[in-house]
């Protein structure tokens, strides 16, 4: 009702200003389309180009160094810690060669020790044996320092030999013990090439003798004496 009393009572504009009116509002529409036409448009940057830029570049670089000197940093620690370990195990392998060889060098010290030992609890066990006559051997007149030790059991017969003061017979040479029974000589047997001179090795039995000899043979021994070879003496 009030559009229908809106209507009836509206009053027509007039056509100059009607025209002025459309004219006014044309030219604010081009200026408008003008104006949005010099507009630049917004470029919107995807993520690729913007990791592109200058500054992330940069930024990467930047973190690319810092890696490359830590891997650098740990490559360092890692050779150092691994010349470490290695001087640590040459000095540990000296070490124990080290260990090893005066442990062989103090079972060899203590073997010759218990060797030594066994031969004096031997020689002393003759000694204290009331049967047991010890006869001193001396050297001849162009050997004085040699000196040797019979040992004869006056009940059993056995004979021991000790070479006290004696020389190693050169390589195919051994003393040889003779005993002189009514001024002949008898072989009472070789010394052992291979036994220590301080050892009273046994011989061969004597029943009876007025002296005992040495003389160095030929290994094996001889039937009778070589005279010129002749190294030590003692009268029982």
């Amino acid at each position: 009702m009030l559009e229908n009393l809106a209507e009836i009572q509206a009053v027509a504009l007039p056509i100059p200003l009607k025209e002025k009116i459309w004219a006014r509002l044309e030219d604010e529409n081009l200026v408008a389309k003008n104006n949005s036409a010099h507009l630049s448009p917004t470029v919107i940057t995807s993520s690729d180009e913007h990791s592109k830029s200058p500054l992330n570049s940069r930024t990467e670089e930047q973190s690319a160094k810092i890696v490359s000197v830590r891997s650098y940093g740990w490559a360092i620690a890692a050779s150092v810690l691994f010349m470490l370990s290695a001087g640590a195990n040459l000095i540990l392998y000296q070490q124990q060669k080290h260990d090893r060889q005066m442990l062989a060098q103090t079972n060899t010290q203590l073997d010759s020790k218990q060797t030594t030992l066994a031969v004096l609890q031997d020689k002393w066990a003759l000694i204290q044996n009331p049967a047991i006559k010890t006869i001193s051997l001396k050297g001849i007149e162009t050997k004085p320092d040699l000196h040797a030790l019979v040992y004869w059991d006056q009940q059993s017969k056995a004979v021991y030999l000790s070479l006290e003061q004696m020389p190693v017979p050169p390589k195919g040479k051994q003393y040889q013990l003779w005993a002189m029974v009514d001024g002949q000589p008898v072989s009472a047997g070789v010394f052992p090439v291979a036994a220590s001179n301080q050892m009273a090795s046994k011989m061969l039995d004597v029943a009876k003798a007025q002296a005992f000899a040495i003389t160095l043979e030929d290994e094996g021994g001889k039937p009778s004496p070589t005279l010129t070879e002749l190294c030590v003496m003692g009268n029982i």
